[in-house]
């Protein structure tokens, strides 16, 4: 690479020196094509994903005070990568093992923390990029360690002789590029600067938000509230609101999901509460007094676990925490889940018709495609007394959106009316509605015919209208249960059933998708996220080139001198433009996410969109936050190496995550204003400013159409996922750095204030999954936990006096595996049949409420009349138009336009 500020990626395939046949050689038999396709694949990805060079402002590697042993341990993923065609270069292998220990015994005469060595400043180990390939694969096993290589770590003689070379600058890792560095001196001042700044900050939020409140208090509450009801409610009251409310009351304001989200952020409370006292108040001190009387050592890492000597008895402490810490969690989780389940229960009791009594089928073979064959076919298995009716999903075309131009012009019509109304009423300025009311007219009854043939064509089980999906509506919640979890078809794809979403929630478009589009798509949408996981380092990286300090002092004038003459501020511009592009790029992750959900996947339902949403959102912050220590400058070459050499996962988690403990402490602090910051609902405010000032709406109409929130920023599912990256985070590092614990609870204790603040009183209730958000944040504090054991074990072998403390600290895997055995083995999708049965006869008693409908809108019949006006006779019919291939661009630019566009 060029070195300097040269961010662009350089594409090389090193080529092989010549070797003499040697008919023994591995590389020379008939598997040497196979071997020299694998060399050049793994090289051209090594390039691609690895060669970029850094600017200055990456000089100091995440590792930078840690020992040489670490660093190689750390950067070995790209050695390992390679290694699989270490036998390219086998002749070579003595005379490069003799040049190498030269090299480090040049290197040991300089100590890492020495910010004069040019060493120091060189981050993570160089990548090979030189000319003698020989050099790819040196193993030297008394020098740097038994079970790693020096391999892809290119001669330093150069570097010791010459540290001015450009192209020796480290290149730029995803922890470099996350921001994150390694623990120092001087951590303890920026912790205490980052405490007072967030809580400045979050004074300037809550007084921002007491403001708002005041001057508009419709965007902070609901639709129906008194807006002097919302002006006269205490503050500590309302920011207290999740600490004491019932839970009954959560459960009405938003649902079984807003509920455990709650409880998410009360069961993480409780862990750390219970693991605080053994962690705080035994490791701590052990960490202090380990320390000694160095001075100049940071007091904030004097609590740290990198304070024990190699050896020390301290570690079987440790590894008892590790057993501590497990079983404490799983058994909290335990009562917490056994808590859901039945809540579970009493929600699915509770469910409204027919999505109580209403199966989703999917799949369905083309001979029960019509509402009479398939009700037809489930009543010949349950019996006609079992089954109410049968709806299968129309391809309904350019019937949608007719449908929405017809509500769009009902729309328009009111606006103009209200607008007449708030003038006065002026008899002599009636409002102009000709044009709206005739397009209304030839609309309307090309829905009417559109709506009518696509019911005939349903009745006869037309391909070119019936679907694969569909929804089977029983008598009973206990014919429902019956057939819920039957095999209907020898082909186990065929006729799938599943619980229905909301019937407000239903995304009929999506289950229109034939199966082969359906599945189509969905591969094209798993390869554009991985995209997102492969190419987030490039792409960060490149626009960093742009974001640099030194790139925009170039183009914005002053900024040099503001830098001069403001030495704090300019330092606080550098560190925040040098992760610029990070920042940004993930706080646009969940819409990207998102965006790709809606476009590529059988979403079924806006919430199910949410939980796919919540799992990759969670994938790729526990990988991009969590674990970007240990990808180091290519996560396509790190999955690689991992899985050539899985162990490694040991020594990579022990030799990253402790040196940056302090940078996810800050993390964390920071993280109290992101979260507070959703009280302001700026959002939502800007939309009700909008809508009040810019289009004339009243203030209950302008906060009806400013919610709700913006759900892939704000959703059930960007918010349950935050809330397991913080979870993780203070899991992963409470035994090496037991300090995180006190920052993880606050953190925990302001989410749950926030979210249960704006879900008893400002936003509307969305539709409930019934706890799906739940079953998907206990599976990811599970691999937290399962992340946190393997961390543990990778330190006590690295640092233990033998593998016994590791060795007893890995049987918490068994508990581990026994907890999520118990978790998966517990019925949760469906009520138990006893349960059925017991609430069939109660709900003899009880009349079942009535709620929605399984039936596309625009296949139901018309709910309002034409608006009237005098002296205009209506449509009586409209031109015909082709069955096939109506296009409805063309068509509505065929109606009367005249009044309608102006005003459009």
């Amino acid at each position: 690479s060029s070195g300097g500020s040269s961010v662009w990626p350089r594409l090389r395939i090193e080529f092989i020196p010549a070797l003499a046949p040697d008919r023994n050689h591995p590389m020379q038999s008939g598997s040497f094509l196979r071997w020299i396709t694998w060399f050049i694949l793994v090289n051209v990805a090594a390039a691609f994903f690895g060669n970029f060079s850094a600017s200055e402002n990456f000089s100091q590697g995440v590792t930078a005070n840690v020992s040489i042993k670490e660093r190689v341990q750390s950067d070995s993923i790209m050695g390992a990568a390679r290694g699989a065609a270490r036998g390219l270069a086998s002749r070579a292998v003595a005379s490069a093992q003799h040049k190498a220990r030269g090299v480090l015994a040049q290197r040991k005469q300089h100590r890492f923390n020495n910010s004069k060595s040019p060493v120091a400043s060189l981050g993570p180990l160089i990548p090979a990029r030189h000319d003698d390939l020989s050099a790819l694969w040196v193993n030297v096993p008394g020098e740097i360690d038994k079970n790693h290589t020096i391999g892809d770590y290119l001669p330093l003689d150069n570097l010791i002789e010459d540290p001015s070379h450009k192209w020796l600058q480290p290149n730029t890792t995803d922890a470099d590029i996350a921001g994150i560095k390694a623990n120092n001196l001087g951590d303890t001042e920026n912790l205490f600067k980052t405490v007072i700044v967030s809580l400045v900050l979050m004074a300037g939020v809550v007084a921002t938000w007491s403001y708002l409140r005041q001057n508009y208090p419709l965007v902070f509450g609901r639709v129906d509230d008194n807006i002097e009801d919302i002006k006269s409610e205490s503050y500590m009251d309302l920011l207290l609101l999740a600490h004491t409310t019932e839970d009954q009351d959560v459960l009405d304001a938003a649902g079984l999901d807003g509920l455990m989200l709650l409880e998410f952020f009360a069961l993480l409370k409780r862990i750390l509460a219970c693991i605080s006292p053994f962690l705080l108040l035994i490791l701590c001190p052990l960490h202090f007094f380990a320390s000694g009387t160095d001075r100049m050592q940071d007091l904030l890492s004097r609590f740290d676990i990198g304070n024990l000597p190699n050896g020390s008895p301290a570690f079987w402490v440790h590894a008892f925490a590790v057993w501590f810490v497990v079983i404490v969690s799983t058994h909290l989780m335990g009562a917490a889940h056994d808590e859901f389940l039945k809540r579970r229960f009493t929600w699915i009791s509770g469910l409204a018709m027919p999505r109580s009594t209403t199966l989703l089928v999917e799949n369905i073979p083309a001979q029960y495609r019509s509402d009479s064959l398939l009700k037809n076919y489930f009543s010949s298995l349950f019996g006609k007394e079992a089954v109410h009716s049968a709806y299968i999903v129309r391809k309904t075309g350019s019937l949608r959106y007719l449908v929405e131009r017809q509500t769009y012009i009902e729309a328009t019509l009111q606006k103009r009316r209200a607008q007449w109304i708030e003038n006065g009423s002026p008899p002599d300025q009636p409002p102009d509605l000709e044009g709206y009311l005739r397009e209304w007219d030839t609309v309307a009854a090309h829905v009417e015919r559109e709506r009518s043939y696509i019911e005939t064509a349903a009745a006869a089980a037309d391909p070119r209208v019936c679907s694969a999906s569909g929804f089977v509506t029983f008598t009973s919640p206990f014919w429902r249960r019956l057939a819920s979890k039957e095999v209907y078809r020898a082909d186990l794809s065929e006729l799938v059933t599943s619980m229905p979403p909301d019937p407000d929630d239903v995304i009929f478009a999506d289950l229109k998708r034939d199966p082969l589009g359906h599945a189509a798509l969905e591969g094209a949408g798993v390869v554009c996220i991985l995209m997102i996981f492969i190419f987030w380092s490039p792409v960060v990286v490149f626009i960093s080139g742009f974001t640099t300090f030194d790139a925009i002092q170039e183009h914005v004038p002053g900024v040099q001198s503001l830098r001069s003459n403001l030495p704090l501020l300019g330092t606080y511009l550098e560190s925040f433009f040098a992760t610029a592009a990070m920042k940004v790029f993930m706080s646009m992750l969940p819409y990207l996410l998102l965006t790709i959900i809606k476009t590529f996947f059988t979403r079924k339902a806006g919430t199910w969109a949410q939980i796919r949403l919540e799992r990759w959102y969670v994938s790729f912050l526990l990988l991009f936050v969590v674990l970007v220590a240990i990808i180091g400058r290519s996560f396509l070459i790190t999955m690689v190496a991992l899985a050539l050499s899985p162990a490694q996962i040991f020594s990579l988690l022990a030799a990253s995550l402790p040196g940056v403990s302090h940078f996810y402490i800050n993390y964390l602090i920071l993280d109290w204003f992101a979260t507070i910051l959703q009280l302001m609902r700026h959002g939502n405010v800007q939309e009700y400013l909008m809508n009040r000032y810019v289009h004339f709406m009243s203030p209950r109409v302008a906060k009806e159409n400013s919610e709700p929130e913006n759900q892939a920023f704000f959703g059930m599912g960007a918010r349950m996922g935050h809330a397991v990256l913080m979870s993780t985070i203070v899991i992963v590092l409470s035994t090496c750095s037991p300090v995180i614990i006190i920052f993880g609870w606050i953190t925990l204790f302001i989410g749950q204030t926030t979210y249960g603040y704006l879900f008893m009183r400002i936003e509307m209730k969305k539709p409930d999954t019934g706890g799906l958000f739940w079953m998907e944040a206990q599976k990811q504090i599970f691999f937290a936990l399962l992340l946190y054991t393997f961390l543990m074990i990778g330190i006590l072998l690295k640092q233990g006096d033998n593998a016994l403390p590791a060795t007893f600290a890995s049987f918490a895997l068994v508990v581990l595996y026994r907890a999520w055995e118990r978790f998966q083995t517990l019925a949760w999708e469906v009520l138990p049949l006893e349960v059925v049965v017991q609430d069939s006869k109660k709900s003899q008693k009880t009349p079942p409420r009535q709620c929605g409908e399984y039936i596309q809108p625009e296949c139901m019949a018309p709910k309002t009349k034409r608006p009237q006006t005098p002296g205009y006779t209506s449509v009586k019919s409209a031109p015909k138009l082709p069955r096939a291939g109506l296009s409805v661009p063309t068509f509505l630019s065929t109606l009367n336009h005249d009044q309608a566009e102006e005003d459009v």
